[in-house]
């Protein structure tokens, strides 16, 4: 029983308590749906990939899934492809019996050359590509190939992360001779932002959809310089190249089982990792360590590892 004063007061002064609650359950059950839509949604099988120290947030999710839509444009390349032919030995190759084979596809059977080069010109829109050597098509095509190879080959992790798909001059061209989609820096506020930021490592329209640099075909094509991406393994195997070190690197991240079992072998719990000489010497950060500080020149000496004392020096020179 409550006191007559306060009944009395409630009648005089009437409030509305079912307004807010009612909002109050609409925004607790939005949060709840919300909730259950993030977590029941996410049915990929998601992996970690440890990028430095634990415990600093620096690991990159993978995530295992398929396109919710295919791309728009997979009719038109799977209505242009075929499926190579198993050379069964002895076959005339392309380099021996076809004229303007460009550089890297000599090897090839006749057989497969002519069929690889019919999806060319129809992936290019360029029916005679190849025929004139003095043609600028030509001579860029030839750049092109260079680069869908390297792409391909050393740039595995990005152009194959989801399927084994790679690149080919479909991904850009769309059988258009000049791509309607051209990969340059759009704005001088690219130009300004280093790492991450410089839309690097980052799946974009401007990339056509890949973790490519914004930039990539630009700094290739017109710069002339190798395609980068901002990542460990690249820094490891830059300090390598620039010191003039014979290396053989392994793709580690595309087997899940090489990849673990490399972490157990070294006892390191990240990659990229560095051995000298079957030693085990460390990750990106101990290596850029040891080049700053001479130890890693002190240990090529040790083990007979030709390397520039020189390009060693610059590069403290330019961290110092």
């Amino acid at each position: 029983m409550l006191p007559n004063w306060f009944n009395k007061w409630n009648a005089d002064n009437p409030t509305n308590i079912y307004g807010p609650a009612i909002a109050i359950g609409v925004v607790g059950g939005a949060v709840l749906v919300a909730a259950w839509l993030v977590s029941a949604n996410q049915s990929s099988a998601v992996d970690s990939l440890q990028t430095g120290p634990r415990g600093t947030g620096m690991s990159v999710p993978e995530f295992k899934s398929d396109l919710g839509e295919p791309d728009p444009g997979i009719a038109g390349y799977m209505a242009t492809r075929s499926d190579p032919l198993v050379p069964q030995g002895g076959e005339e190759l392309a380099g021996d019996a076809r004229e303007n084979v460009p550089p890297g596809l000599e090897g090839l059977t006749v057989e497969n050359y002519d069929r690889l080069l019919a999806a060319m010109r129809q992936w290019t829109g360029i029916p005679n590509l190849f025929e004139d050597m003095d043609s600028y098509q030509t001579s860029v095509g030839y750049t092109m190939i260079g680069m869908t190879q390297n792409l391909n080959e050393n740039w595995d992790g990005h152009v194959n992360a989801n399927k084994e798909v790679g690149v080919t001059c479909y991904t850009c061209h769309r059988g258009q001779p000049v791509p309607s989609d051209i990969w340059f820096d759009i704005s001088p506020v690219n130009e300004r932002v280093e790492g991450w930021g410089a839309v690097q490592n980052r799946v974009t329209p401007l990339s056509s959809y890949t973790s490519l640099p914004s930039d990539a075909l630009q700094t290739y094509l017109v710069d002339g310089e190798s395609i980068k991406v901002h990542d460990l393994a690249s820094r490891v195997a830059g300090v390598l190249n620039f010191m003039g070190v014979e290396f053989a690197d392994v793709n580690v991240l595309a087997d899940d089982a090489i990849r673990q079992g490399i972490k157990d072998f070294s006892d390191w719990p990240t990659v990229p990792q560095l051995y000298v000489k079957g030693e085990f010497v460390g990750g990106c950060d101990i290596v850029t360590e040891m080049t700053l500080s001479g130890e890693l020149d002190t240990l090529f000496d040790d083990k007979g590892v030709a390397y520039s004392k020189d390009a060693a020096e610059k590069i403290r020179e330019a961290n110092a």
